[in-house]
């Protein structure tokens, strides 16, 4: 539905938001090297982190799936 669909979204912009922050504190540009310009590999993948860890949290616990 799309609840779901605007939670998932919601926490995935949230993760990204937090890594963000997790990068300010600890001074760092990029996480990693390998994609230049592009803030780095693990960059791309801060929203997807938080995305997929709520979705397993709403699929056992939320959803009872």
């Amino acid at each position: 539905s799309y609840k779901y669909v605007t939670g998932i979204y919601a926490c995935s912009v949230a993760g990204d938001l937090f890594f963000a922050y997790l990068k300010r504190i600890v001074n760092i540009k990029d996480w990693s090297n390998m994609l230049q310009s592009h803030g780095g590999f693990l960059d791309r993948l801060n929203s997807i982190y938080m995305a997929i860890v709520s979705k397993i949290i709403a699929k056992f616990f939320i959803l009872k799936l």
